[in-house]
């Protein structure tokens, strides 16, 4: 009775190292592909400068329109908890921003819209 059992176990212990050893030699050769470089990249956001005058600030809908010197204007996205708004060297709050002020806006895009990182007014 006791050869019988001891035969199993090495029958079982052989059928596990066949098994590990497949699935070593599986990794070893590379089937399993790498992620595609457009999911493993932490690309940086590029931010762009826009400078103008504000046309319309609209808090309720988190929305500014600049109008820029050549009669462009651009419609931005205030969002509280990602844009700053400077005056000077002094931090301020979104309320703070008026109709007609000048200001240099610094603005990256965000699911296809752009979002103002940081909003200085101009003296």
């Amino acid at each position: 009775m006791r050869r019988r059992s001891a035969a199993g176990l090495f029958v079982a212990v052989g059928m596990c190292g066949v098994v590990v050893a497949a699935l070593a030699r599986d990794l070893g050769e590379g089937s399993h592909s790498p992620l595609p470089a457009s999911t493993t990249s932490t690309a940086t956001p590029q931010i762009t400068p826009l400078e103008g005058s504000l046309r319309e600030v609209n808090l309720a809908t988190h929305r500014a329109t600049v109008s820029g010197a050549n009669g462009t204007s651009w419609v931005v996205v205030l969002d509280p908890a990602v844009t700053t708004v400077w005056e000077g060297s002094q931090r301020c709050n979104l309320a703070q921003l008026k109709v007609g002020q000048r200001v240099k806006v610094r603005s990256m895009a965000k699911d296809g819209r752009p979002v103002a990182r940081s909003i200085e007014i101009q003296p």
